[in-house]
């Protein structure tokens, strides 16, 4: 189930730019023609790393325009929420192995004002997701295990996310993204079986000698959709 052009949309991981240039990377990747940016928050505990808290999600928010996605890496993410529209995060990403009540916590976000989001660990069972898909409005498949930028693909993510294509023809439009380990022939792998967005970190975006401009044109090119700029 291929996308078009006009349905993809490209997101940019944060944990990956240049902290300490920030915002010159926003209006950079902003010029590139990115979708939306990419936020993940870590608590050391539901994975090993700790990562981007709540006053740099708000410093990107109030300087962007861009629509904002937070993926939480946490345990008990319902404490999390109401900071986190606080914060103007458009889209919350919880997922579905770190919370026993998943439809009360899709409801609370979309009754705060954001959009529901859940998330999936390549080793988890997409049935697990059944339940809660009329809820929320994108799922968030992990092509990696999460914790950390720059690991390899874990293999058979795309036969995954395929299944899940397939399976939600019938169900109102969902977004479906991948993150981890996307690069030029990955994010066809993934577009083909269904994806309709993909998360950019440093396997195709954040570059060693590559401009943000020239490494999106390299994967429109790559998915053979010359200027997927909705």
């Amino acid at each position: 189930m291929m996308a078009n052009r006009f349905e993809i949309e490209l997101s940019a991981s944060l944990m990956c730019a240049n902290l300490l240039h920030l915002g010159r990377d926003l209006d950079a990747l902003t010029a590139a023609g990115i979708h939306r940016w990419h936020f993940d928050i870590m608590d050391g505990h539901f994975v090993p790393n700790i990562t981007m808290g709540f006053d740099l999600l708000k410093a990107v928010t109030h300087y962007s325009s861009l629509p904002t996605d937070v993926h939480l890496m946490v345990d008990n993410p319902e404490k999390f929420v109401e900071d986190l529209v606080k914060s103007r995060a458009t889209r919350i990403y919880f997922h579905v192995e770190s919370t026993r009540a998943p439809h009360r916590l899709a409801r609370t976000i979309r009754e705060l004002g954001c959009e529901p989001g859940v998330a999936i660990n390549p080793a988890t069972p997409i049935d697990m997701l059944n339940t809660v898909l009329p809820l929320v409005d994108a799922v968030l498949f992990m092509a990696v295990d999460p914790g950390f930028a720059g690991q390899p693909l874990v293999p058979h993510i795309e036969d995954k996310v395929a299944t899940f294509s397939q399976m939600i023809v019938s169900h109102p439009p969902l977004a479906v993204i991948v993150d981890g380990h996307i690069d030029l022939e990955t994010a066809r792998l993934m577009v083909n079986a269904g994806a309709n967005g993909l998360v950019l970190g440093t396997s195709a975006l954040f570059l060693k000698d590559t401009s943000f401009l020239e490494a999106v044109h390299r994967l429109w090119a790559a998915l053979d959709l010359q200027g997927g700029v909705r």
